[in-house]
């Protein structure tokens, strides 16, 4: 996948300092709120779903179905797959319900230590998200040796009873120098905030017991939730709907 994402060996060795930039990511908060454009939905069985959204006027550029690993991707209007500078990427592991999310950060981080001439990272912060675990972590590649350019990514990872959800927000730019940054901080906010309006949750309360029941999906999203074609892993729907 992209940037290293689908090699999961190798060593951290290699890692840079971090840069203090990472660190105050943590931190910053987008003071406006953004406008939302459409919303996603990944299907991850039983009647688990993770729900996102993409900024206004954002296009899909990619789409890869397959079992265990269903990946979506989505660019402004004007970019391609083949020229993309920013880029929104889903990938649905429908056979890692209920894993750690840090250490499958951490395999993540080791992949793109592979691919890049040398990586910066955030640490990864642990939380709960509608009563599931989740993890962030920001990396800054100098160099992306597949690709040419550097690349920042912010990622969101969500452990479901069902499956395993990552969201990716990737800025590609020139390359840049070990430990450094070539966005702002206010820039960098924005795309962690985004990435935090998604949630993973249970369409239907499981049966007396089983796990799950502690995650609802929010009940306006009924409707649209009722409307998913069965088995279809990746669903859009248009702003306004």
């Amino acid at each position: 996948m992209i940037g290293g994402i689908g090699e999961m060996g190798g060593s951290l060795a290699r890692l840079a300092a971090v840069p203090v930039l990472l660190f105050l990511l943590f931190g910053a908060g987008a003071t406006a709120a953004q406008e939302q454009g459409d919303s996603v939905v990944l299907q991850g069985g039983g009647g688990e779903v993770y729900i996102g959204g993409l900024p206004p006027g954002w296009t899909a550029a990619a789409r890869v179905e397959g079992m265990p690993v269903d990946f979506a991707a989505w660019t402004p209007r004007g970019q391609t797959s083949n020229d993309w500078r920013e880029m929104i990427a889903a990938q649905l592991f429908s056979d890692l319900g209920g894993r750690d999310p840090a250490a499958f950060l951490d395999r993540v981080t080791a992949g793109y230590d592979q691919a890049c001439d040398s990586i910066s990272t955030t640490s990864i912060k642990p939380e709960s998200i509608n009563g599931l675990p989740s993890a962030f972590r920001a990396v800054a590649c100098s160099r992306n040796s597949g690709s040419g350019f550097g690349e920042v990514v912010l990622f969101r990872v969500i452990a479901g009873q069902k499956a395993l959800y990552m969201m990716e927000r990737i800025y590609r730019t020139e390359p840049f120098a070990p430990g450094t940054i070539p966005f702002d901080n206010d820039f960098l906010a924005l795309g962690k905030e985004s990435l935090e309006l998604g949630l993973a949750c249970q369409r239907k309360a499981p049966e007396s017991g089983a796990a799950g029941g502690t995650s609802p999906c929010p009940e306006g999203w009924t409707p649209a939730l009722d409307s998913l074609v069965a088995g279809q892993a990746v669903t859009v729907f248009p702003a306004g709907q």
